[in-house]
């Protein structure tokens, strides 16, 4: 399973001169969301951190629509066409003021040095359907982190084998874990969230993140992994809060991987951890990177090397889309609103791609 994708390996080739710009897939429900970045900083660890709230909105008037992606990142896709991600806006208003009650947070993490933005159709999905979202670029992680005052921080590593994947990705959690419970502190003094009820959701990484931030944070109340690996401590501790696991088709881990995969059953893996009410569920044509916005990317983008230099699958961009977040509002909508979502309990002919293990 890539934790990595490959990053900016591309930059020999000539993108195409002109491009169509990108265009954002909306909501599937018709309701105002805002946005707004947050520049943070924990004293206590010397470290910068830009984060991004998601949120339902009251009115937002004339406020403009949130730029998508930031130039200085949009630069490290050199696979990318030139011009395909410039002035693409997303469906949330800046700073729109929030909409009145308070609010379940879902935590976003995102996968293995992959920028906030590439999981902005998530956060907006889930924006609209009532929850407060806030998603994280890890600093010296993320391929390119972008400050107030213009400084860009990209990656202070990039592994390219097993044995250095293997190495790096215990210390890329143990931070992510650290970065994600001070954010939920700086979230705790912000006005209209409920911090009673918190979920998290990742994909890839940000799976091991999220299963890990449950295990050492008893302020996440159910998690979320995106085709994702797992790291040891979750399997060994186990958890007891609501969990679901969505992955690709099983697919062997290379020689040397210590690390579980979220299909795996039986003894010594996560669905046999897991002591709170579970789901498995797998999403048939999908690869890797198909639960990110790269599944849209790869209907409008036509360059061969960006499909290279990603794990796309063959499933439909748009029936990936709307799948996955179907699944993930409906997990939130129960387990968080305490709401009904019969979408949980067995296949559904309105999503056939998304299979349920027994």
């Amino acid at each position: 399973m890539p934790i990595l994708p490959v990053l900016a390996v591309a930059a020999a080739l000539a993108p195409a001169a002109h491009a169509r710009p990108l265009v954002l897939p909306a909501p599937s429900v018709q309701s105002p969301i805002g946005t707004q970045t947050l520049h943070l900083t924990d004293h206590a660890r010397s470290r910068e951190l830009m984060a991004q709230l998601w949120y339902p909105a009251a009115k937002a008037g004339q406020r403009p629509f949130a730029n998508y992606m930031e130039p200085g990142v949009a630069a490290t896709y050199a696979e990318v066409p030139a011009g395909t991600l410039r002035n693409v806006r997303t469906h949330a208003r800046l700073s729109a003021p929030l909409a009145k009650g308070r609010h379940p947070v879902v935590i976003l993490a995102t996968g293995g040095i992959e920028p906030r933005s590439i999981y902005t159709l998530y956060a907006e999905e889930l924006a609209a359907r009532g929850f407060v979202v806030a998603t994280v670029d890890h600093t010296n992680e993320a391929r390119a982190v972008v400050f107030p005052d213009g400084r860009i921080a990209g990656p202070a590593e990039i592994p390219t084998t097993i044995e250095e994947t293997v190495d790096w990705v215990p210390r890329a959690v143990a931070v992510r874990v650290a970065d994600t419970r001070f954010l939920l502190d700086r979230l705790e003094r912000l006005r209209g969230l409920d911090l009673r009820r918190v979920g998290m959701v990742g994909h890839s990484l940000g799976g091991s993140t999220a299963a890990e931030v449950m295990l050492a944070d008893s302020r996440i109340d159910a998690g979320v992994i995106l085709d994702g690996l797992i790291t040891p401590a979750p399997i060994a501790q186990g958890l007891d809060r609501p969990f679901m696991v969505i992955n690709v088709a099983a697919t062997p881990p290379p020689p040397g991987w210590p690390f579980s995969e979220g299909y795996t059953r039986g003894p010594g893996s996560l669905w046999e951890s897991l002591r709170g009410p579970r789901y498995s569920l797998t999403l048939d044509g999908a690869a890797h990177m198909d639960f990110s916005d790269l599944a849209i990317w790869k209907a409008q983008i036509d360059a061969p090397a960006f499909r290279e230099a990603n794990d796309l699958g063959p499933i439909d961009s748009l029936q990936a889309l709307a799948t996955v977040r179907a699944y993930v509002n409906a997990f939130f909508q129960r387990h968080l609103r305490d709401r009904p979502a019969p979408l949980l309990d067995g296949p559904s002919a309105a999503y056939p791609a998304m299979r349920v293990n027994p």
